[in-house]
């Protein structure tokens, strides 16, 4: 390579770096704890994810032995900007986690996903617009109505905010491997059961074959969760 070619190679080179690194300035300009920045999930944007498995061949099963709810870690993850209250139940080596969301931090959800709460009761002076009713059901953590949000599908929520709340969960437990995130309300609600089930002291060995359902069901076709680490 002669001297002329060589200087534009360098020249080249230098200028891919430069537009690198303001791609990765741009990407990563508004996220914060408080801002989970771009809404739209891509691994391209936001490289190695922890949270989750992407198994290479066939859908995600999952066949969990043990159920466990942690309060450690539910807490924990409760102090976490953009959540208003989590629930985490742990299984063999897994975590999963039922969060309502707040308004402590932006960006959590994408624009278009499907959120299940109406809120519009507040302004309205009762507790639910729809039957007019002033209380809510206290067998449910999440109604619907007036309470945080609640989002259907686990991969509408920001990639930024189900990392973080990865990375607290597998920093307090580095013994789990994946960690499972959804605002999903049924799912919200039953993981909220199984918490107060044991809370009262009951053991939640009854409940893994049903919770195994819930959790393929929610989380088991083959997606773009993330690498192990």
């Amino acid at each position: 390579m002669n001297r002329n070619s060589m200087r534009i190679w360098m020249l080249s080179m230098t200028m891919l770096l430069a537009l690198g690194g303001c791609m990765e300035v741009e990407r990563s300009r508004n996220r914060s704890a408080t801002n989970s920045g771009l809404r739209k999930d891509t691994s391209m944007e936001e490289g190695p994810r922890i949270y989750g498995s992407q198994q290479r061949q066939g859908p995600i099963v999952h066949a969990n032995t043990k159920l466990a709810y942690s309060e450690d870690l539910s807490k924990e993850v409760s102090k976490l900007n953009g959540v208003s209250l989590a629930n985490v139940l742990v299984t063999d080596h897994n975590a999963y986690v039922a969060v309502l969301i707040d308004n402590t931090s932006t960006g959590t959800q994408g624009s278009g996903a499907k959120k299940e709460t109406n809120n519009s009761g507040t302004s309205l002076g009762r507790y639910n617009p729809q039957t007019f009713g002033q209380y809510a059901d206290p067998n449910m953590l999440a109604t619907g109505v007036n309470n945080d949000l609640t989002v259907e599908n686990h991969e509408d929520l920001a990639h930024a905010f189900k990392q973080r709340i990865a990375i607290k969960i597998r920093q307090l437990d580095p013994s789990l491997f994946d960690v499972y995130i959804s605002a999903n309300r049924d799912y919200v609600n039953r993981t909220h059961m199984y918490a107060q089930e044991a809370r009262l002291g009951k053991p939640l060995a009854p409940y893994v074959g049903e919770f195994n359902d819930m959790a393929n069901r929610y989380f088991g076709e083959p997606e773009q969760h993330a690498a192990h680490r």
